[in-house]
């Protein structure tokens, strides 16, 4: 069997005993049952994170992520795809994703998101030189960027112009099932949580009573999760404000900043 595929059937394994494990405690059984969920954990731990080096013979540029079966996803899969989803932590698809309905067809228009797309893991493979820092470099090169960026204030003025700049020229009319990519491939933004109601919230919003213009502060501090922060004052076509804090995060593997919860208005409204 391929090296891939006993690993990949190892990772099942330990899926399934792992739910196993967690329905019984949930279930109020005690002593081996909590013992093996610890050891799952761990040998799962030792699946995922067991290489720190991986060779592509190819350009990972023009793969794309496995395309789904034609024909095979019926409403019954899907269905028990949901007690099983259920089962291993505690809530449905519709809770977890946001389906419209618990069927094949909703379903497909999910996962097409993803499956048989470009890859993106060729976009956060790190720097070719990381290991000059060490087993700890990626700490060691965001560290070095943050204190940039608070020694040039500019450099995140940039990347917040970008995302604005991204926000107002976003295609509204698309669904937010393509959250991934939203508001554009090469800008990022990473919500609290509920993405894609941010991106529905956003392209609702904005469609209605659009940007006019953003200020932003000179200054670039701290805030208390230790992220560098500058403030922000959106301006919308009737005169209303949106004012805030936008902090920012530097992503080694990715080689690039992203901004982190300081727009999530979905929150708030």
């Amino acid at each position: 069997m391929p090296r891939e595929n006993v690993a990949g059937s190892a990772k099942q394994l330990s899926y399934t005993l792992f739910a196993a494990a967690r329905h019984n405690r949930v279930a109020g059984s005690r002593g081996p049952a909590c013992w093996l969920e610890q050891w799952l954990k761990w040998w799962l731990s030792l699946i995922i994170n067991g290489y720190s080096v991986y060779l592509y013979l190819g350009p990972l540029e023009d793969e794309i992520f496995s395309p789904m079966i034609p024909g095979f996803y019926t409403d019954e899969f899907v269905q028990e795809l949901n007690r099983r989803h259920e089962l291993m932590w505690g809530r449905s698809l519709l809770e977890t994703y946001h389906f419209e309905d618990l069927d094949a067809a909703n379903f497909i228009q999910w996962m097409s998101n993803s499956w048989g797309q470009p890859r993106r893991e060729w976009q956060q493979l790190g720097p070719i030189d990381a290991w000059r820092y060490g087993s700890n470099w990626e700490k060691v090169v965001s560290d070095k960027h943050v204190r940039e960026a608070l020694k040039h204030p500019k450099i995140l003025q940039d990347e917040a112009t970008r995302l604005f700049n991204a926000i107002r020229n976003a295609d509204y009319e698309q669904d937010s099932s393509h959250w991934r990519t939203f508001p554009a491939p090469d800008v990022n933004y990473r919500a609290a949580m509920h993405v894609d109601r941010w991106m529905a919230w956003t392209c609702r919003e904005f469609k209605q009573n659009p940007i006019k213009s953003v200020q932003l502060g000179e200054e670039v501090y701290l805030n208390d999760r230790q992220l560098p922060t500058l403030r922000y004052t959106l301006v919308r076509a009737d005169g209303s404000e949106l004012k805030g804090e936008l902090p920012f995060e530097y992503l080694p593997k990715s080689e690039c900043w992203t901004g982190v919860e300081g727009l999530d208005w979905h929150l708030k409204n």
